[in-house]
């Protein structure tokens, strides 16, 4: 285990408002471009966190490079992306927890967030860009049966993981598991920020991936967590279409 960053440096924690949290593995030809875009908006609301793999490509010495600029970077084995970040919601001190990839760009919406996450059960979301345009509105539980809610567009109330952790029997769906449930879960509410916070790189692992497991249990958490109602529209949508579309 290695680990860094101005944390180690000053001996000091503190508490900002929100933790940017990014895990990486063999990252090293996207971390300079990565630290460039994300380190600017670090200051004493905002914490970087990077939680690496074990990388063997150069990346800790990357990370290394920036122990004055990044609040705290740890590299560590584990067990895939959601186990990794399981962990790193441990190392961060954030009241919220936002979630990229080092592939994943903020824009200048995301600076302007911090005056919106007032209500320590709410989980706030803004705009993305996805696929080259912008995405991001208001929705409501039937509308997650056709869409997902893009990771990087979420900011998570710390408290979400004093209850929840990303259930890492879905290795591309975890957060969408992990959305579900708290959509389904009266002790948090949802509220949208129209404000356009990052852009979303389509060529990441969860773009072009598949989670069979998280489908066959997809229809289930459906009515699990947002009621039969929803469940039944779902199904009816279902047959008529005659497969099963959230897209």
């Amino acid at each position: 285990m290695k680990e860094g960053g101005v944390r180690i440096l000053s001996g000091v924690e503190h508490q900002p408002l929100i933790s940017i949290i990014t895990v990486t593995y063999n990252a090293a030809h996207l971390l300079p471009e990565y630290l460039n875009n994300v380190l600017p908006y670090v200051n004493a609301e905002v914490e970087l966190v990077i939680l690496d793999g074990n990388s063997t490509d150069g990346s800790i010495d990357i990370l290394a490079q920036h122990n004055s600029k990044i609040t705290y970077w740890r590299s560590e084995s584990d067990q895939g992306i959601y186990d990794a970040m399981n962990k790193a919601i441990s190392y961060a001190k954030g009241g919220w927890l936002y979630f990229m990839g080092a592939d994943d760009r903020l824009l200048g919406g995301f600076g302007k967030m911090g005056r919106h996450l007032t209500q320590p059960a709410t989980v706030y979301y803004a705009k993305v860009v996805f696929w080259g345009e912008i995405a991001g509105g208001a929705l409501k539980k039937y509308d997650l049966t056709k869409i997902d809610i893009c990771h990087q567009s979420i900011f998570y109330p710390r408290r979400v993981f004093d209850k929840y952790k990303y259930e890492t029997r879905y290795p591309v769906y975890a957060d969408q598991h992990l959305n579900l449930s708290l959509f389904g879960d009266r002790k948090f509410q949802w509220k949208f920020v129209d404000e356009l916070v990052a852009i979303y790189d389509t060529r990441g692992f969860s773009a072009g991936s598949k989670d069979p497991e998280f489908d066959k249990h997809y229809d289930q958490m459906v009515k699990q967590h947002l009621g039969l109602w929803v469940y039944a529209r779902h199904l009816f949508r279902v047959m008529k279409k005659g497969r099963r579309q959230r897209n």
